[in-house]
């Protein structure tokens, strides 16, 4: 639910918005506007909670949020550069008001020429009292730029300090390790970002005959990276092989069911994923795709 809109506390980031730029596939810390600041600021503590158990149980998770949330967790700063990876259009209008102090001429400038900016919704909001009707000019553009700065940056800070707060509030040590950074923990929270055919097959075991192996192997080459987290997903309850996992404590496993030429089930609780006997690689291929993708998790 942290990497889903639907769920009131995040948004799609504004270069997934308005389709330009990068990160356009993930997703940031803003609420719903019809949460009360109390609610959200104990959802997001709670969040950071949840954050926490998936790094201490090694039980992984997707959470799509850019590398500034992670880096925050860790260190509590944040800059303008995070919000120019999030948002094309508004780093392109400051460049252009820096063009217009360089050069100082308003020519060639095509953006509003008031004191407001749009927020991380999309939404234009005044930075002054009179923002609405007060123009941009020679004698004021820094003092513009610094307002937006601080307004955009202050958008999410709240909601990273309580995201933050909880996560610490959980892992509960009396000092954060020195060698942690924001990579390190994304790793620790979400696995590998690839699903690799090479990892699964570290990784799983069976209780099946040779010739179901290969054919299961046979469907696993042949699925994307995506769907082997669908896969992962369908059989274990998470998207990613949990980070430094033992080769010899198997993660998947892969056992018989009943019948033949149906579709696969999953016990989630047990990491298992039932295999019934395919009689052709593509009815196997077919049947184990539609499991994954309707599916959701199958269980027992």
């Amino acid at each position: 639910d942290l990497s889903n809109s639907n769920s009131g506390l995040v948004i799609p980031t504004p270069n997934s918005q308005n389709e330009t730029g990068l990160k356009m596939q993930m997703v940031i810390p803003i609420p719903n506007p019809k949460i009360s600041k109390t609610l959200s600021s104990k959802l997001y503590h709670f969040a950071g909670v949840v954050i926490a158990i998936c790094v201490r149980t090694t039980l992984v998770q997707q959470f799509c949020f850019p590398s500034f949330v992670w880096q925050y967790i860790v260190d509590g700063n944040l800059d303008i550069q995070a919000i120019f990876d999030i948002d094309n259009n508004y780093k392109k209008k400051i460049q252009a008001l820096q063009r217009v102090i360089s050069n100082n001429s308003f020519d060639g400038y095509e953006y509003e020429d008031n004191f407001v900016v749009m927020n991380l919704r999309g939404e234009s909001i005044p930075l002054t009292i009179n923002g609405q009707n007060e123009k941009l000019d020679l004698t004021n553009i820094t003092k513009y730029i610094s307002l937006a700065h601080e307004y955009r940056l202050n958008e999410l800070r709240p909601h990273l300090d309580a995201i933050k707060n909880g996560f610490w509030e959980n892992i509960d040590i009396c000092e954060q390790p020195l060698y942690l950074d924001g990579l390190t923990l994304e790793y620790a929270a979400c696995g590998e970002t690839e699903v690799s055919f090479e990892d699964l097959k570290k990784h799983t075991v069976f209780r099946i005959d040779e010739h179901q192996q290969d054919l299961f192997w046979k469907v696993i080459e042949q699925l994307t990276s995506e769907e082997r987290t669908l896969l992962l997903q369908f059989a274990t309850g998470v998207p990613r092989i949990p980070p430094n996992r033992d080769p010899r404590d198997p993660f998947l496993k892969v056992d018989k069911l009943s019948g033949s030429d149906r579709l696969p089930r999953s016990s989630t609780c047990f990491n298992q994923f039932h295999w019934p006997r395919y009689s052709s690689f593509e009815k196997a291929l077919k049947l184990v795709r539609m499991a994954i993708s309707y599916g959701g998790t199958l269980d027992d």
